[in-house]
């Protein structure tokens, strides 16, 4: 996976659970790692700074 994640993309954490999270914006981009901002899909007022390896987002399956 070369670009990150658009924003209003849902997403999880960890691969195989339903997605709770919602891609707000992306704070960072770097060679090796993502830093994106979430929102929580079912508590809007949680917000989550992650920091996602490029590696590991290649192998999630997307959808």
């Amino acid at each position: 996976m070369d670009i990150p994640p658009a924003p209003g993309t849902r997403y999880s954490l960890c691969a195989g659970n339903e997605p709770r999270f919602e891609v707000v914006r992306v704070l960072q981009e770097h060679p090796e790692y993502w830093v994106l901002e979430l929102r929580g899909l079912y508590l809007k007022r949680l917000r989550v700074e992650a920091l996602v390896l490029r590696e590991a987002a290649s192998l999630r399956p997307t959808g």
